[in-house]
């Protein structure tokens, strides 16, 4: 290879890699002192292009053994959702699914055979792992397709509330989300940030 190639080369990488930023986080899953699975969530920012990907593996034991993934892929453009997915497996069968996409000027959902539509979401759960909610009253979830209460509980953590019997609990040091309590009806789980 001629110099003028190498140089070349190293000129285009290095210029992809400017224009691409990522951060990927790994956390455990705990129901009580047992690790049941783990999460992955990650964030790359291409241009004005903000991608979220979260992915999860759980698998428990309680009357039977109950095997649970998720997916969730999100895109904000110039800091708004434009698009979003999710997907729940139950035991590899899919449980929901859930789409979001973005046409003339307004969000259109589509969650089983539900359809509406809502306004601009400028922060959903899945951006809560990489920058705290401090300006927001209301985060979307993009499994539920709606907003959800969000709460300031100490100088470091938010709760989200779905129902009475479901919350989550955000943890944070600086703007990094290092723990989820999550309870889900009798179910409770943490999520937590490996170091």
């Amino acid at each position: 290879m001629r110099f003028s190639q190498y140089v070349f080369l190293l000129l285009l990488n290095f210029n992809t890699f400017s224009l691409a930023q990522a951060q990927k986080h790994f956390y455990d899953i705990f129901m009580g002192e047992e690790i049941v699975g783990s999460m992955t969530v990650e964030k790359k920012i291409i241009n004005d292009l903000e991608i979220y990907t979260m992915e999860s593996r759980l698998k428990i034991n309680l009357f039977k053994e109950i095997e649970n993934n998720f997916i969730i892929k999100t895109h904000y453009k110039n800091g708004r959702l434009s698009h979003s997915f999710f997907e729940n497996y139950m035991n590899q069968s899919l449980k929901e699914r859930t789409e979001v996409v973005s046409k003339n000027g307004k969000l259109h959902i589509s969650k089983e055979k539900n359809q509406w539509t809502i306004p601009e979401v400028p922060f959903s759960v899945i951006r809560a792992y990489f920058e705290k909610p401090e300006k927001h009253q209301e985060i979307f979830s993009e499994r539920l397709g709606e907003f959800l209460p969000c709460k300031k509980i100490a100088p470091s953590a938010y709760s989200l509330k779905v129902s009475m019997m479901k919350e989550s609990k955000f943890y944070y040091d600086g703007n990094q989300c290092i723990k989820v309590e999550g309870k889900f009806g009798p179910a409770a789980f943490i999520f937590q940030k490996r170091r």
